[in-house]
């Protein structure tokens, strides 16, 4: 069985850290970091990010490690960092970090929610294929480095 890292070094021509992993109920193992630059994706790119500053990805990679099953990138123009990952049981993963960004892309806000400055906390949400956003908020001022959910597949 190849390392996820394998995986991961032929998708992300610049990547910068990998580093949370969270393993879904099939063994599909499901990673998140930053980078910048040239970033492979599969199956498309959810939002383009300018440029500038660091952009958090989510990489899913099948048991076996042998398959890239999607990578996409998601961020604005500032630096956006991933803290932290977990997976619902439909397998849609869910990312908490930090943004820099007053554009961070958002989905279905927090009632309320907004951009509180550097660092404020982000809490994203893709579907099972990774190629959309189920929710996608900010949720306030300060250091978001953890998430988890239950059986009823609430974060």
């Amino acid at each position: 069985m190849a390392p996820p890292a394998t995986s991961l070094t032929s998708a992300a021509a610049a990547l910068m850290s990998a580093g949370q992993i969270a393993v879904d109920v099939s063994g599909d193992a499901f990673v998140t970091g930053y980078t910048s630059g040239s970033f492979r994706r599969r199956p498309a790119l959810i939002h383009r990010p300018p440029a500038a500053g660091l952009t958090r990805f989510v990489t899913k990679i099948n048991p076996a490690g042998s398959t890239l099953t999607y990578s996409s990138v998601f961020g604005g123009t500032s630096d956006d960092t991933p803290d932290g990952i977990a997976v619902t049981s439909d397998g849609r993963a869910t990312v908490v970090g930090t943004t820099g960004s007053s554009n961070y892309p958002i989905n279905k806000p927090l009632s309320g929610s907004s951009y509180a400055g550097n660092p404020t906390v982000f809490v994203t949400q893709l579907t099972a294929a990774g190629d959309h956003t189920t929710y996608s908020t900010y949720v306030g001022a300060g250091d978001g480095n953890r998430i988890a959910g239950d059986l009823s597949n609430n974060m």
